[in-house]
């Protein structure tokens, strides 16, 4: 390797190292805002609820305030489909045998990436 490629190479690890803390610092940060955000919705829906006026939109600045119920869906699991496979098939066995079948069946690929830890 030439020196030049040898500096720019540490000047890219450099930078990449200063990306990667400001990276965690801000996802930190949005943490705190989102845990934030939730607590003053719950609040916002308490009010709402307790105050029967759930079926209001509520005019706030140039927006509006809505009361929403929406379908939350489990998430799709291999624990689930196999007990849904049971479920549908009545036999354990066959069921395993196709949940591997699905599972080993999967496309996959390499991706090569670079991972920071710290030293010990």
């Amino acid at each position: 390797m030439e020196n030049g490629d040898i500096n720019e190479f540490k000047l890219t690890v450099k930078r990449f190292l200063q990306i990667n803390e400001n990276e965690e610092k801000l996802k930190e940060e949005m943490k705190k805002i989102k845990n934030e955000k939730d607590n003053l919705e719950n609040s916002i829906l308490k009010f709402m609820e307790n105050n029967k006026i759930t079926d209001r939109d509520i005019d706030v600045g140039d927006f509006k305030l809505k009361y929403s119920t929406s379908k939350k869906t489990e998430s799709v699991t291999k624990k689930l489909i196999f007990e849904r496979l049971v479920q549908y098939l009545q036999n354990e066995e066959k069921a395993k045998e196709l949940l591997d079948f699905i599972y080993q069946e999967r496309n996959s690929e390499m991706i090569n990436s670079i991972k920071l830890s710290a030293k010990k």
